[in-house]
């Protein structure tokens, strides 16, 4: 046995890459994702510019934070020409060399920013998502309407007076109190604006369309009415996909509709858009401006496409349609394959049998297999062997057998020294006995049951029995010197008995130096446990006509 050598284990085969750039993908939707250029920081620049510089009597701006250089010089030109302006925002402390035309407060719940001009008599206003500075670039710039512009404005004055701490009036610190008495309520008829705490609003509504600038809020559910794509179907398709989310939104087929492109679905119902803080309900040219900056899918049917030019998603026409998954042609991937047991040793170290490889078309450029190889193992029900139920018995019967001898050796020995015929020529040399123990002692330490040929453990039985008859012809010998008629002498007296012979069966074969010998059956086994083992353990496996197999487990 190998001990610390290496176990034997299964290992993993590869084969690959394998370049299908140029491979046809057949039969499949193909969603492209559009992306519209977004807004850059001009043109938000643009948008204020415009709207403060055609101020007439008032601006109000709610925003987490204002520092947009162009505003800052729009609003130094409103206030020359005596336009009231008033602000709220996270932090007046960060406007200190900002905010200096007009009055500014504090309100810790901003996300997003709108900007109201003359709201009053002839209204015009925006709202985006996120702050009014530099680094913002929204990509939908909602224009507001007029009842929006005016629900707006009543929820900048609720924020506005109800805010205290710190104000900035014309560009100085001061410190201010909110309004006594009951906190002003925004009137129940409003319903194109929703805040704070209103948007349970939309958790309670159906809708059709949702608008999520900045992603989904943890605690935000919504439930929806209609669905907002629908793609192209042929007699390939079936008739509905049903709640696929693609992260922007989800996609409904019918069997009625057939488009090769994105297309908004025509059934009534709100549409929102809202930040973190604020949401508003969208007249339909609104939510068509906002769709159409949007990120989207457009759906396509492909007959056939070389898989190095699918650039979007996928669904394959052999999905499950029921809840069919949407994937993404990917560089490169490990594609893992069933695992396979080898025939034989030899089998296993050839790295045999090949897996197959799978006919369909992995969503792959590049594809690379792999698969465990097991070893093959003892089979389950096989039990050790016969020939080591012989061993266990021989080993046990020679060992008695060589003490038997060595006691009769030793007690001649022993009864040899006590006569007083030393000088007779009848005595036996004691130092030739001594040697034969010795030899027997040698015949119990070998290792009969791993000897290389059963004629080795043959040999060492016919020495025992050598030995045997050695010692008896001593005693015979000394036996024979006693003359007829004469009364045997004192060494004659104490030698006078021999060993008997007793028979020990030898086991059919000896035992392999490696490994372990099972049975099952008509078969035969030799289980090995470290791959030092093997070419020793092949050669021993064909002296006994047996598997060769790994232990089971392993």
């Amino acid at each position: 046995m190998t001990e610390g050598g290496t176990p034997i284990r299964p290992k993993t085969i590869r084969r690959g890459p394998f370049d299908q750039k140029l491979k046809l993908l057949r039969g499949f939707w193909e969603g492209t994702q559009v992306v519209p250029r977004p807004k850059d920081g001009r043109a938000l620049s643009d948008e204020m510019t415009d709207l403060i510089g055609g101020a007439k009597e008032t601006i109000i701006i709610s925003s987490p934070r204002v520092t947009l250089a162009d505003a800052k010089v729009a609003m130094e030109k409103a206030h020359a020409r005596g336009v009231r302006i008033y602000a709220v925002t996270t932090s007046v402390e960060n406007h200190r060399n900002f905010f200096t035309c007009g009055i500014m407060r504090e309100n810790s719940a901003l996300a997003s920013t709108y900007v109201l001009a003359d709201w009053g008599k002839r209204p015009d206003g925006v709202w985006f998502p996120g702050d009014l500075t530099k680094e913002s670039k929204p990509a939908t710039i909602v224009r507001l309407n007029g009842d929006q512009i005016s629900e707006a404005q009543a929820h900048f004055c609720h924020r506005f007076w109800r805010a205290d701490g710190q104000e900035l009036f014309y560009g100085k610190m001061r410190t201010i109190a909110n309004l006594d008495g009951e906190k002003p309520d925004i009137p129940a008829q409003l319903s194109w604006t929703a805040r704070d705490g209103r948007l349970k609003k939309l958790e309670e509504s159906e809708i059709s369309r949702l608008y999520l600038p900045r992603g989904k809020p943890p605690t935000f559910t919504c439930h929806t009415s209609a669905k907002m794509l629908a793609i192209p179907l042929d007699q390939g398709a079936r008739e509905t996909i049903r709640a696929l989310d693609f992260g922007w939104t989800e996609l409904k087929a019918t069997k009625d509709r057939v488009f090769g492109y994105a297309e908004l679905n025509t059934a009534k119902g709100d549409c929102i858009a809202f930040d973190w803080d604020f949401a508003f309900a969208l007249d339909e040219t609104q939510a068509k401006a906002i769709e159409s900056s949007r990120p989207r899918l457009e759906w396509e049917f492909r007959k056939e496409k070389p898989l190095g030019q699918v650039s979007g998603q996928v669904i394959l026409n052999t999905d499950n349609w029921d809840q069919p998954p949407s994937r993404s042609v990917q560089d490169n991937d490990v594609v893992s394959l069933e695992e396979l047991e080898s025939a034989t040793m030899k089998d296993w170290l050839d790295e045999r049998p090949e897996a197959a490889i799978p006919d369909e078309t992995r969503l792959l450029r590049n594809v690379e297999y792999a698969w465990t190889l097991s070893p093959p193992r003892l089979p389950t029900g096989a039990t050790k062997h016969r020939l080591y139920r012989h061993w266990d018995r021989y080993d046990s019967e020679f060992s008695e057998e060589v003490s038997r001898i060595v006691r009769g050796l030793t007690e001649a020995m022993a009864k040899q020294k006590s006569t007083k015929e030393k000088k007779s020529k009848t005595i036996v040399k004691i130092s030739k006995w001594h040697q034969l123990v010795q030899d027997l002692e040698s015949l119990r330490r070998e290792n009969w049951r791993n000897k290389e040929d059963i004629n080795d453990v043959r040999m060492g039985l016919n020495r025992l029995d050598e030995i045997r008859r050695i010692f008896n012809e001593d005693v015979h010998g000394v036996k024979g010197d006693a003359k007829e008629g004469d009364e045997p002498n004192e060494l004659q007296m104490v030698l006078r008995h021999t060993i008997d012979e007793r028979r020990i069966d030898i086991p059919p074969d000896t035992l392999p130096k490696v490994g372990t010998l099972f049975e099952k059956g008509t078969k035969t086994y030799l289980q090995v446990e470290f791959m030092e083992e093997i070419p020793e353990a092949t050669r021993i496996s064909e002296r006994f006509r047996a598997e060769l197999v790994a232990r089971q487990g392993d």
